[in-house]
């Protein structure tokens, strides 16, 4: 594979403050896990084994079937969230990177341009800022309803979302006048 060369590197320890404890232990999980409903094994189950068998540090999130940690990109020379979420009656695995920046209201036409034009021509994932608090982030996302997700299939989304943050970090802080955070 292409991506064979990829390698992602979460950061120690996750700095979002989640109720509830850490992740522990590691689970064995087999190189390809069937998703249909009638399958007793879970895509929370399936995103967890596979985080925890590249050992991710990920923290569950109480009460959802989401995990999150900190990610460390080298060309951005910064780190942020990443959040994964299963939607079990979806059958979809959504990865967001939450950028370690806010967008000022007095920045918001500038900064729905920049996020507009960087979208464009996107095939896997896409910026979103929320217009009430400035907050941006990068989605990836998966649906494998009737299928089946393999670790291959499963890293890729999560390779395109971080190694894509990364790569753009720095251009947006610049462009919206913003610093390190």
């Amino acid at each position: 594979s292409s991506h064979s060369s990829v390698h992602i590197r979460p950061s120690r320890p996750a700095l979002w403050h989640v109720a509830g404890p850490p992740a522990t232990g590691k689970r064995a999980a087999a190189p390809l896990v069937s998703l249909r409903r009638e399958d007793r094994v879970t895509l929370f189950d399936t995103l967890l084994a596979y985080f925890e068998e590249d050992g991710w540090p990920l923290e569950r999130v109480e009460g959802e079937p989401a995990l999150v940690g900190l990610f460390s990109g080298e060309r951005a020379q910064s780190s942020w969230n990443v959040y994964a979420t299963a939607l079990e009656a979806q059958q979809r695995v959504i990865v967001y990177s939450i950028l370690p920046v806010r967008v000022r209201e007095e920045d918001m036409p500038r900064a729905s341009e920049l996020l507009h034009r960087l979208n464009y021509g996107m095939v896997l994932g896409n910026f979103e800022i929320d217009l009430d608090d400035g907050e941006i982030r990068y989605k990836t996302s998966i649906d494998v309803e009737g299928d089946r997700l393999s670790k291959a299939l499963w890293m890729h989304v999560v390779a395109a979302n971080v190694l894509t943050v990364d790569r753009y970090l720095m251009a947006i802080r610049e462009v919206l006048h913003l610093g390190r955070s």
